[in-house]
């Protein structure tokens, strides 16, 4: 067989392949790199559904994430504001201010994770002792449940 004849098959060959993985990639193929699929209602709903719970503590449960999502929302401001404070001494030739400015983020960071935390604890609180068995079992899935998909991450 000659070479240009090889190079000719070759080449075909090539090509077959690529048409075949351009049409895995649009028609099939982009499935694999989704992210795993959320709960329709969101996770208010999967933790209604997950503890099963009753209407008086769907109730309940309204009003901690009412009474949350107030606090979350008062230190994401304060955060949105550090971080302003913060980047805007990029302009200045220096910022003896910027450790204390960080210093403050740590801190509003972690009061950020102590309100969740209180959530969830006010939550338990809400449930029945046979209810418990199913909230710990959902406490291994919160990070994932409740974090914000890739590309919608918190204040920045």
């Amino acid at each position: 067989m000659s070479k240009t004849r090889l190079l000719s098959i070759l080449v075909g060959v090539l090509v077959v392949l690529n048409i075949i993985m351009m049409t895995w990639v649009m028609l099939g193929g982009k499935h694999h790199y989704k992210h795993p699929p959320r709960h329709k209602e969101g996770p208010k709903q999967m933790v209604i559904e997950s503890l099963n719970f009753s209407t008086e503590q769907v109730k309940q449960y309204e009003s901690a994430i009412k009474k949350h999502r107030a606090a979350v929302s008062d230190v994401d401001q304060k955060i949105r504001s550090k971080k302003n404070e913060l980047y805007s001494l990029l302009k200045e030739p220096s910022a003896p201010e910027k450790d204390s400015i960080v210093e403050e983020l740590t801190r509003l960071m972690i009061e950020m994770e102590n309100i969740h935390y209180a959530h969830f604890e006010e939550i338990k609180s809400i449930c029945e002792p046979n209810q418990l068995d199913e909230f710990n079992d959902l406490t291994e899935k919160l990070t994932r449940i409740f974090l914000p998909p890739k590309g919608r991450r918190g204040p920045r």
